[in-house]
């Protein structure tokens, strides 16, 4: 084999380069000569398919390692977020101011429908005449299963009653310019 593939010292064409059609380097065993390249060109093929299947098995499994990774550093970001939520919601109750404790509520509520995928609406005003100011106040608009909801958010000492809430069911004017 050696002897058929080595190039002829004597032939000014030959070099390290193995010629198309053989003639001018192995004039007496071309056709075995070209039996033999092609077979080492079909290991080499074969060696080359197997080489490019374990590549790709190989980038298969960094790909998946990557997605898992990503899902992991994902989960570990939502729950981190979610309890910075909880510690900012617990820090309200000592909030002395109910103005600013009522507004931080509200911000605290609508991160956790955020993070928690709810759309969300943010608060929306209702200002009366010249002097008046805000009149009316919605604290936020969520969106669950493709239902709109109007969301009003509270600080209360006792238990809430029913004129808590029944206050914000009567008053159709806020509910149709928040929808």
């Amino acid at each position: 084999m050696n002897r058929l593939l080595a190039t002829s010292p004597n032939c000014p064409k030959c070099s390290d380069d193995i010629h198309d059609d053989y003639s001018t380097c192995w004039p007496n065993d071309r056709l075995e000569a070209k039996g033999l390249v092609g077979e080492i060109r079909r290991v080499v093929d074969v060696k080359d398919s197997f080489t490019r299947m374990k590549l790709e098995r190989e980038q298969a499994v960094r790909d998946h390692r990557n997605q898992q990774e990503q899902k992991a550093r994902e989960s570990q970001r939502k729950r981190e977020e979610l309890k910075q939520i909880k510690n900012d919601f617990y820090r309200l109750f000592a909030e002395s101011n109910p103005r600013r404790r009522g507004i931080l509520l509200e911000s605290v509520l609508n991160r956790l429908f955020s993070a928690t995928g709810i759309a969300i609406r943010e608060a929306s005003t209702r200002v009366g005449e010249p002097g008046e100011g805000i009149v009316e106040q919605i604290d936020g608009v969520i969106e669950l299963d493709g239902e709109i909801y109007l969301v009003e958010m509270k600080w209360l000492k006792g238990t809430v009653g029913k004129g808590d809430v029944s206050q914000h069911l009567v008053n159709g004017a806020m509910v149709e310019s928040c929808v």
